[in-house]
């Protein structure tokens, strides 16, 4: 997981929703601690 890559434009697209106030949610299936896991990497 430390070594995944977004894909192309996710990162300029997460920030451009962002900075005009566009809510954004995430939705999976994985347990809550995989997905701190996860996240805690691109922070």
């Amino acid at each position: 997981w430390s070594k995944m890559v977004a894909l192309p434009g996710a990162e300029r697209l997460i920030k451009h929703l962002h900075n005009r106030g566009v809510p954004i949610a995430l939705a999976s299936n994985s347990p809550k601690a995989s997905i701190e896991t996860k996240l805690s990497y691109h922070h």
